[in-house]
Parts: C-alpha cells; structure tokens; sequence
C-alpha cells in the first residue's frame, strides 16, 4: 500500500512538473482573430470591395473591437479551433463558431444581448469570406438598427451594396455617415468612398469633389496610407477626364506616400500608372508598369489585383498587335474575375476578347463578346462601359459594312462620353464616325468635323501617336479631296 501510495505520488508530481516546464499555447485574442479575417479579404476570394476597408485606421479598429466582442465567450480551447480554422481556410467553419456564440448571447440578458449587437460586423464579414453575400447582409442590417451610427458598418454596407450595382442605395448609406457629427478621420473615410461611388456612375465632378475632401483631410491629419489611396483615387478621375499629366503627377506622389510594406497599395499605383500610359500611346511603359504590378499581386495571392493587371496587360498586347498574348491574358483575366465575382470586371474582360475577336476578323465571336458586356454593364449601370461597348459595337459594325447599325452605336457612344467629359472615348467615337462619313461618301465638311475633334481629343490627353495618325488622315483627304 505505502508502495503505491509513493509511486502514485510521483506519478502526480512528475505531471506537474511536466505541466510547469512544458511551452503552453498562447491565448488566442481578438487581434489574431481579425488579422485572418483582414488577410482573407486581401486575397480577394470573396468580396474584393472589401479588399481595403479593413487596412483604414476606422477600419481595422472596428473589426479588432468586433472580433474581441465575438470570442468573449469563448473557451481557450474554442479559441483555437476558431484560429485553426481560419488559418486552414475553413471559413464557414469559423462563420458557424460566431453565429452559436451570436445566438448563444441573443438569448441572455439585455447586456449579453448589447454585447451580441457588437459582435456583428466580425460576423458578418466572416459571412463575406465564407461567400454567404445574403447572411452578410442580414447581419449588417441588424447592426445597423442596433447602432445607426456605426460608420464601418454602414460604409461596409454601402460598399456591398455598390458591389451589387445599387449605386444609389451606397450613395445613401455613404451620405448618411456625413449627416452625422463625426471624427474628421470619419468624415474623410465617408468622402473617399462616396468618391468611389460617384465614379462608378460616372459622376466624375461629384467624384473629383468628394474624393479631394478625403484627401485633404487624410493628408492635415497625417494619415499616410489613406493618403494614398485618395491619390490613386484622384489619378483614375483624372485619367478618365483626359487629364493625363495630373493623373501622372497624382501617382508619383502616391508613390512618396506608400510604406514599403504595404504591397497592395503599391500594386494599385503601378497598374494605374501602367493604364495611363497605355492611354498616352506609351506601351513599352505601360507593359513594364502592368507586369511588376502583377508580380506583388501574384505574391499577395490578391486574385481581383491578378485580374486587373491581367486584363490591361491583354489591352497592351492588343495595341501591340500581339493577338495570341492579349487573348490568354484576358481568359486568365475573366476566369479570375468569375472566380471573385467582380461585374465590372468581367464586363471589362468580354469588351476585350470582342476587340481581340475583331482584330482576327471572327466578327460574330467579336459581336457576342461585346454584347456580353453591354448586358453586364446595363445591369450594373456602369455608364463608361455602356459608352464602350457601343463604340466597339459600331466598329465591328463599320468593319463588317452595316453602316446604319455602326452610327447608330458610335451616336449613343458618343453621347455618353460628352456627357461623362471622357476625352479618350470621343477621340475614338469621333475617329471612327470620320471613317465611317468617309466610307459613305458623306459632305467633306462631316468628315473634317469627326477628324479634327478627334485630333483635338488625343491631342489634350497626350496620346501623340493616335494624334498623329489622325492628322496624317486629315492631311491625305486634304491631299485629295475627292480620294
């Protein structure tokens, strides 16, 4: 007996002991929690229109509050079966962990219940990772009627809701966070996406308005990253008005403003630099730009950050007259785009495979590729697609000799782009309505009228090779008036 009383002694102490010197797991908290729901988004996998809103100092916070909110009740052995999960990619996993422990406190007191409320904008966002678009939704709802003046969530909310091509419903969520009296920091995150939002309509004044606001207030308070996200912003409004040198200049100071570690950002400005000078006529440039851009969103694993930079690599191609290049770079680009479920996107992909098919004289493949992204852009009601998507309409059109059809679509084209002031399409718009007159034997005086605006156009936003092209037109016509 003394015997197995000594040794059962032994046997506790050596456990003990082995309990003591033994490394125990560290408490899983809310800031390992939120950093892999931050990380998610930054791939993009699922909603890409979150891809930044949690890397903003508002941002960031709310979801480290919400997230600390959401595993209060949780045991440190849940805890890190939550944090397996969400490392293994097991979103849906995870959403059912938050959704118990939500349900678990809806049922308790008022101040579990409160408690509950707060917990929502982690649990909804992890129902954006899972793909769960609907729950999301519902959640945020709820959040909102529990806390009207919740910023993030209603910002979140109005960014979905943007996503989903409800541009006014995000316009009005976004306006609502102004009509409170908030931080400045607040105020500024509101204007940028307003900003946002305005420019997906092709409110470009609105847009350059709201979006100037954000940035001079970022830029007093001495907020570097948001800073240059208003930059990168400002450059895209710039870029689409024809404002080349300002969208440039605007891109080299987001370059000062972005931290070395911030790699998304820093892809963001390249691609953009990469577009703008593909819009000056400068390929060479704007492939290097596209391309290193690409390399950080293949190391980021972002696939919406893959999809753009695929998509305007493919339209550089294309201009280069590499037909085969641009047309696996655009199916990489739309098979992406698919995958996140980004509209806009594959929108913009389908106007490119119409231009690729056309350049191959596969005209009805060209056709169906552009009337793919008319519908997806109606839908959306994204006013500078439509106007593209008639130009190239009419083009395939001019090329295939059904002259009514090719002004008809470079009319209404034509009619978008003055009224969005975008210089780029009515250089190319008035470009093609000259060869269109000329091919219909119209009054010399139409035809000059098309050239020399389409001239003047290049002209103003830098493209001096297309600007040349067209004066070399109107200089041969003038030549030989009757040619």
């Amino acid at each position: 007996m003394m015997t197995f009383l000594i040794l059962t002694f032994f046997s506790l102490l050596i456990l003990v002991i082995a309990s003591v010197i033994s490394p125990q797991p560290a408490e899983v908290d809310e800031e390992q929690i939120s950093r892999l729901i931050r990380a998610q988004f930054e791939k993009g996998t699922s909603a890409p229109f979150l891809i930044d809103l949690f890397e903003t100092t508002e941002g960031e916070r709310s979801l480290r509050e919400s997230s600390r909110r959401a595993i209060e009740g949780f045991s440190p052995n849940r805890r890190q079966t939550l944090l397996d999960q969400l490392q293994n990619g097991n979103s849906r996993g995870a959403l059912r962990e938050f959704e118990a422990q939500y349900r678990s406190d809806q049922s308790k007191a008022d101040q579990a219940q409160r408690q509950a409320d707060e917990s929502l904008l982690a649990v909804a966002s992890l129902a954006l990772v899972a793909g769960e678009v609907h729950k999301a939704q519902d959640y945020l709802d709820r959040l909102i009627s529990s806390q009207p003046t919740n910023a993030v969530a209603l910002i979140m909310m109005g960014r979905l809701k943007a996503f989903l091509g409800e541009y006014e419903r995000a316009e009005a969520l976004f306006k609502r966070v102004l009509e409170h009296h908030l931080e400045e920091s607040t105020e500024a995150l509101a204007y940028a996406n307003l900003g946002s939002v305005f420019w997906l309509q092709g409110k470009l004044d609105e847009s350059l308005d709201a979006s100037m606001k954000a940035f001079e207030i970022h830029e007093r308070l001495g907020m570097r990253r948001e800073t240059c996200e208003d930059l990168i912003d400002l450059a895209k409004i710039y870029r689409v008005q024809g404002h080349i040198e300002d969208a440039r200049s605007s891109l080299h100071k987001a370059l000062s403003y972005n931290p070395a570690k911030n790699g998304l950002q820093r892809n963001k400005i390249l691609s953009e630099l990469g577009v703008v000078e593909r819009i000056a006529g400068n390929l060479g440039e704007a492939e290097t730009h596209l391309k290193n851009a690409f390399r950080i969103a293949e190391q980021l694993e972002s696939k919406p950050a893959q999809a753009t930079d695929l998509s305007h690599l493919s339209e550089v191609f294309l201009l280069q007259g590499d037909l085969d290049r641009a047309l696996a770079f655009c199916e990489r680009a739309l098979e992406l785009d698919r995958e996140t479920g980004w509209s806009a996107g594959q929108a913009h992909d389908y106007d490119i495979l119409g231009q690729i098919f056309r350049m191959k004289q596969e005209y009805e493949l060209a056709e169906q590729a552009h009337r793919k992204s008319l519908r997806i852009d109606e839908r959306i009601r994204r006013q500078k697609g439509i106007a593209i998507s008639y130009h190239h309409l009419g083009v395939v059109c001019l090329e295939t000799g059904d002259f009514e059809e090719a002004e008809k679509h470079l009319c209404a084209s034509l009619k978008i782009n003055e009224d969005l002031d975008r210089l780029e399409g009515i250089a190319e718009n008035r470009h093609y309505l000259g060869r269109l007159a000329i091919q219909r034997g119209a009054e010399r005086s139409l035809v000059m009228l098309h050239l020399e605006k389409s001239q003047q156009c290049y002209e103003e936003i830098g493209n001096n090779k297309m600007a040349n092209q067209v004066a070399v037109l109107i200089k041969s016509l003038s030549e030989n008036p009757s040619g």
